[in-house]
C-alpha cells in the first residue's frame, strides 16, 4: 500500500493530517500537550481540560462510538489523550473521531464548540 500511494506522497498526507488534527484540537478549545517543535507528524497529544478524566472519555469513545485513542504514559498518564494520525487513517476516519471526541465531551458536562474540530480541520484538505 504505501509504494501504491508513494512514500513521499504518503509523508505529505500524514503531514497535512497532523496539520488537521492540531487545527482540530486548537479549534475545539484544546491544549496540545507537545512544544511547537517536539510535535509529531505521526501522532496528536492533547491534555484533558480541568476536571476531565481520561476513564471518563477513552472508555466511552471506545464502546460508544468504535473510536479508539491512546492514552499517555508516565508523568502524562491520564491527562493526556494521543490520536493517530499515520499509516492508512483517513480524513473521513478523523473527522469521525472529532465528532465523538465532541459528542463525549457533551455528555460529560464539559462540551467542546460545536462543529469547530471539523470545520477546523477542513481548512487543510488538500
Amino acid at each position: 500500500m504505501v509504494f501504491e500511494e508513494g512514500l513521499e506522497a504518503r509523508y505529505a498526507r500524514t503531514a497535512t493530517l497532523a496539520k488537521a488534527c492540531r487545527a482540530a484540537a486548537e479549534a475545539a478549545g484544546l491544549e496540545l500537550a507537545a512544544a511547537p517543535d517536539a510535535r509529531s507528524d505521526t501522532v496528536t497529544a492533547i491534555r484533558y481540560p480541568e476536571g476531565v478524566k481520561d476513564a471518563d472519555v477513552r472508555p466511552v469513545l471506545k464502546d460508544r462510538f468504535g473510536v479508539v485513542v491512546a492514552g499517555a504514559q508516565a508523568q502524562w498518564k491520564g491527562d493526556v489523550f494521543r490520536i493517530g494520525h499515520m499509516a492508512q487513517t483517513t480524513w473521513a476516519e478523523l473527522a469521525a473521531g472529532w465528532a465523538a471526541i465532541e459528542g463525549v465531551f457533551a455528555s460529560i458536562g464539559k462540551p467542546l464548540p460545536k462543529g469547530a474540530a471539523v470545520a477546523a480541520m477542513m481548512d487543510h484538505v488538500p
